[in-house]
């Protein structure tokens, strides 16, 4: 069963695809923070990160160069409506297997999308 992590600050939309990722066999755990992802990293880490870019505590980009540091090669892929192109190239540099935005994507077609990368 593939471990997912989910990093979005809105509850709602956090529950939304933690709920849908589950009965399509993922587990998943999420997180509002960069540091509560840090943790869930640091406690197991997942075979891969759906994460937003604008997070209550910082650019959800910092996480990835935060899990870069420790050597850490987890695959992820970024889920926003933060349309901008600076940060989207950004993403890519980082290795971001995707930059999809929240409008383009119900949350099945997202399994879907996560499904290829695993």
């Amino acid at each position: 069963m593939p471990r997912l992590l989910i990093v979005e600050d809105e509850t709602l939309l956090a529950e939304m695809y933690r709920d849908s990722f589950r009965a399509a066999g993922f587990q998943v755990v999420s997180a509002p923070s960069v540091e509560d992802a840090l943790k869930e990293v640091a406690r197991k880490s997942p075979d891969l990160i759906v994460l937003d870019v604008l997070l209550l505590d910082e650019n959800g980009l910092s996480l990835i160069e935060k899990i870069r540091k420790e050597k850490k090669d987890i695959p992820f892929l970024v889920l926003s409506n933060y349309d901008d192109p600076q940060t989207i190239k950004k993403a890519f540099e980082l290795g971001s297997k995707e930059y999809l935005l929240k409008t383009d994507f119900t949350s099945s077609e997202l399994v879907q999308e996560v499904k290829k990368y695993l």
